[in-house]
C-alpha cells in the first residue's frame, strides 16, 4: 500500500477517534449522570468543573480525580 495511503488511512482512524472521545464521551457519561464537558474547557473553566464534580459527586470521585484528568490533559498537549 503506498505510503500516501497509509497515511490518510491513520488520520481518518484518528479523526474518529477524537471525534468519539471529544463529542460522545461526554453524552455517555451525562447519559450516566456524570457532566464532564469540562474536560474540553480551558484551564479556569476546567478548574471549576472540577470542583463543581466533586461537590456533585463526593461519595464517589477520589480526590486525586482533579490530578489524573489534569495529568491527562498535559499529556494531549504535550
Amino acid at each position: 500500500m503506498p505510503l500516501l495511503n497509509r497515511k490518510l488511512l491513520y488520520e481518518d482512524f484518528s479523526r474518529v477517534l477524537w471525534h468519539a472521545y471529544k463529542d460522545q464521551f461526554p453524552k455517555v457519561a451525562r447519559n450516566l449522570g456524570f457532566n464532564i464537558g469540562f474536560l474540553f474547557e480551558n484551564n479556569r473553566e476546567f478548574e471549576k468543573g472540577i470542583l463543581e464534580f466533586n461537590n456533585l459527586h463526593p461519595s464517589i470521585i477520589a480526590p486525586q480525580l482533579g490530578d489524573y484528568l489534569r495529568g491527562q490533559r498535559d499529556d494531549a498537549i504535550s
